[in-house]
């Protein structure tokens, strides 16, 4: 069973596709994906955040056999994948054509912290530019609220325009 991650699921790829962005989503026996069309300055290109989702190394050579004709028919410059295969080697890298990108579109881990500390040891924990960022929202009076109800959704929905338009 392959592991799945909300970057690969229909929700975005419909959330992506009211964006005006083109999604393909594909469907196989040993992988799955949404990839993104991405049209930049400088480039043009096929993004599958956190994917595809594969169940083997087989099924990643599959999946990015099939992103690279997708890309081809669209006229794009190269496939970005954020392949999430466990035990992927560089050596495997190698044999797929595969190369790091110099940065990370999405964090690649977790992180989590232990909010059960006084907020100075909190603010010990974080790097540098982390504290510089909590007090520049602390001086702008930017603050979060936690809620449940579904409708407050429509201001998370707000945000994420705000920031695709500046993007």
């Amino acid at each position: 069973m392959r592991e799945t991650n909300f970057l690969q699921s229909s929700a975005w790829a419909h959330f992506q596709q009211q964006l005006g962005h083109q999604v393909i989503e594909k469907q196989a026996d040993t992988y799955s994906y949404v990839a993104i069309v991405e049209r930049g300055g400088w480039s043009n290109r096929l993004y599958c955040p956190f994917g595809p989702l594969v169940d083997d190394y087989h099924g990643l050579e599959l999946a990015l056999a099939d992103l690279a004709k997708e890309a081809k028919k669209r006229r794009l410059d190269f496939v970005r994948i954020e392949p999430t295969l466990p035990g992927l080697t560089e050596a495997d890298m190698k044999k797929l054509h595969l190369k790091h990108s110099r940065r990370d579109v999405q964090p690649p881990y977790s992180v989590i912290n232990d909010v059960s500390v006084s907020e100075s040891e909190i603010e010990a924990e974080l790097s540098q530019t982390a504290r510089r960022y909590a007090r520049k929202c602390d001086k702008a009076g930017i603050t979060y609220t936690v809620s449940y109800q579904p409708t407050d959704i429509r201001y998370y929905i707000e945000m994420i325009h705000q920031v695709a338009k500046r993007t």
